[in-house]
């Protein structure tokens, strides 16, 4: 904030508006710049602002399914149409049709795409204000994550890479 009056910044502000009141995940900033957490008032308002603003979902996204499909193309296909129409982004692209594991990834050459499937389900918001699976209540993968990730990966100098690191009982379960 450097310089800034603190009274005029304004971050986190749900709906557009300039209340004093602001629902906020977290942590806030006040107008006096201390750093605080918010108040279970403050989560509940967060939370039945996200509610109201859930859009239906389809009864093919409500049921939950070991192997949930979503291709990178349709998806990349859907957000340009969205964006090209000015309409609101739908839930189904925010949420990611409800994905909350990515088992496999799947690659199609030849339809140019990517596929990335696993666990998914319909969502809910849960009591801190976060978007979750109806029935797990864990949390679904959310396409703005989905952006950072992949624009970390393409700038990683190695790629993606993963470790399966055993632990000390474990390596010891493996002796015996």
């Amino acid at each position: 904030m450097f310089a800034a009056d603190v009274s005029q910044v304004w971050a986190q502000c749900c709906g557009g508006g300039r209340s004093r009141r602001q629902a906020v995940g977290g942590i806030y900033i006040d107008t006096d710049g201390i750093l605080r957490n918010p108040s279970v008032d403050q989560f509940d308002e967060l939370r039945q602002m996200l509610i109201r603003g859930l859009q239906p979902q389809g009864d093919d996204l409500t049921q939950p399914t070991e192997l949930r499909k979503v291709s990178l193309r349709m998806l990349e296909e859907a957000i340009v149409e969205q964006m090209q129409t000015g309409k609101p982004r739908p839930d189904a692209i925010k949420y990611l049709a409800g994905l909350q594991t990515i088992r496999y990834v799947l690659v199609y050459p030849d339809q140019k795409d990517i596929v990335l499937v696993g666990y998914g389900e319909g969502w809910t918001v849960d009591k801190q204000g976060f978007v979750v699976g109806r029935t797990t209540g864990r949390p679904v993968l959310l396409l703005d994550d989905l952006i950072v990730a992949l624009r970390t990966a393409r700038r990683a100098e190695n790629g993606i890479t993963c470790s399966i690191d055993p632990t000390q009982e474990g390596l010891a379960k493996l002796q015996q």
